[in-house]
């Protein structure tokens, strides 16, 4: 319920379009505060209702404006759930310093905060989402700059380099790994984590992660780009297309082994192997993603040609899958089922990067 009495039902909030619209049209402070008091309780209410008249003049008409606001106003919650699982997996994040690369609105770097980290520091190239962490981080020890780690030098080590969600949207990812590992001391247990959404997982091939376009993952950059700067009006979008490259767990372990560190998986082989049963699923799994992206496409806003182009490469990506799949079947030895789960499976994938020296004594990787 609203301070003025008007019960708000948040479950409809984020289900129905046309109920989010008419919920801020009628009273965006009734719905911040209904939203902070129970949905929100990490993030103040003024927060909360610039957040929504943001909402109400970049994205009222976009069907994906609840998949936003959750994405913006959930983060703090997730985030302290994401550190909290780090550290129960022996990540140590109390009394080392901190480093977000990427910060966005600094939900991460005040969890890192709260759970006690000698020195925090978020960075980022946008100075809104800088100002949003500012907001957001107001009366805490998190030191906040405007820094591009690709083109500017910072000379500090850090124990714990953290990069969530931000490996798609730059141009050089290899890049981006090597300056990451440049950033990473040399105290005995440092690491740095780097999480993005899983390219090849079901999920992301059949909604973009960003843009909600079945297939588009899978297209090149360049083409990519060209395609939603022609379907975004379609959409009812105003977002730019801001994604580089999506590559896969393999290539990510190679852009790393180049840069001299070592990348692995958070849970490894016995997350892999636990989760065989899911791999034998296979056929099941792909046969109804591919029944759910025919049922997609021919309701998404597209042209015949462009409905094709995403059909084209959701049809390679299905062959390719279920041709791994079966091979896997006739072979499932240990490596197979690491590569085969952190390719498709995983979602997100966490990744651990460290010097190669660093012995892994208490079995995070295995």
């Amino acid at each position: 319920m609203g301070e003025s009495g008007v019960v708000i039902d948040l479950g409809r909030l984020f289900a129905d379009h046309e109920y989010l619209k008419q919920a801020l049209a009628a009273d965006s402070l009734q719905l911040a505060a209904a939203l902070q008091a129970r949905r929100y309780p990490m993030i103040p209410r003024e927060f909360v209702a610039q957040y929504l008249e943001h909402l109400k003049r970049e994205h009222l008409e976009n069907p994906q404006a609840a998949r936003y606001l959750e994405s913006e106003l959930g983060a703090p919650g997730r985030q302290a759930q994401f550190l909290g699982w780090l550290t129960a997996a022996g990540f140590r994040i109390a009394g080392r310093s901190c480093i977000d690369v990427g910060c966005n609105n600094g939900s991460l770097a005040l969890a890192c905060a709260a759970a006690g980290a000698r020195r925090v520091l978020g960075v980022d190239v946008s100075a809104p989402r800088l100002a949003s962490a500012r907001e957001l981080c107001r009366g805490t020890p998190v030191e906040l700059r405007k820094l591009d780690i690709l083109e500017q030098d910072l000379p500090e080590e850090f124990d714990a380099v953290l990069c969530t969600d931000v490996l798609e949207h730059v141009p050089d990812p290899a890049r981006m790994i090597r300056r990451l590992g440049e950033l990473l001391g040399r105290r005995r247990g440092s690491f740095a984590c780097v999480t993005l959404f899983n390219k090849l997982h079901p999920e992301s091939v059949l909604s973009e992660p960003h843009y909600d376009v079945p297939g588009m993952v899978l297209l090149e950059h360049g083409q990519a780009s060209r395609l939603w700067g022609r379907i975004r009006e379609r959409y009812r979008s105003k977002l730019d297309y801001e994604v580089f490259h999506w590559h896969t767990w393999d290539e990510y372990a190679e852009m790393a082994r180049r840069a001299g560190l070592r990348l692995r998986a958070l849970g490894g082989r016995r997350r892999a192997r636990a989760a065989r049963r899911e791999l034998r699923e296979f056929r099941r799994t792909f046969d109804e993603l591919e029944v759910k992206l025919g049922q997609k496409l021919e309701a998404a806003p597209l042209t015949a040609e462009e409905r094709e182009e995403l059909r084209d490469a959701t049809t390679g990506y299905l062959a390719q899958a279920r041709l791994e799949h079966e091979a896997w079947l006739r072979d499932p030895s240990p490596d197979r089922t690491h590569r085969l789960y952190y390719t498709y499976h995983a979602q997100p994938l966490v990744m651990i990067l460290q010097r190669p020296g660093w012995i892994d004594r208490v079995g995070l990787f295995r």
